[in-house]
């Protein structure tokens, strides 16, 4: 995870929840930098999948120079959510619905 500059905090803390969860150690990265910095977990062919959440112009600048990896773009929107497998659909699909054109 390479967290957006203007908002490091909320990754770190992520990073925390993550080193306590039962994931594999080395399984997952926080590496914040600058965007110029970040450019060679772009290009490296190393690197298998590219998941980029922000602008279109900046999403599809990444894909033309992601090469073959896989990339996995989330583009425009400002608010993803995850809806838990025990929930209210109906609730959440109209709360989601309301928050999208709030």
């Amino acid at each position: 995870l390479k967290p957006s500059e203007r908002a490091p905090l909320t990754s770190a803390l992520l990073g925390e929840i993550l080193a306590r969860s039962s994931l594999p150690q080395g399984s997952w990265s926080i590496l914040p930098c600058l965007p110029k910095e970040a450019n060679m977990l772009v290009t490296d062919d190393r690197i298998a999948c590219l998941s980029f959440t922000g602008s279109p112009k900046i999403g599809w600048m990444l894909k033309n120079q992601a090469g073959k990896k896989r990339v996995l773009l989330e583009l425009g929107g400002m608010a993803p959510v995850i809806v838990d497998s025990d929930a209210d659909v109906d609730y959440a699909v109209s709360r989601i619905v309301f928050g999208a054109f709030y």
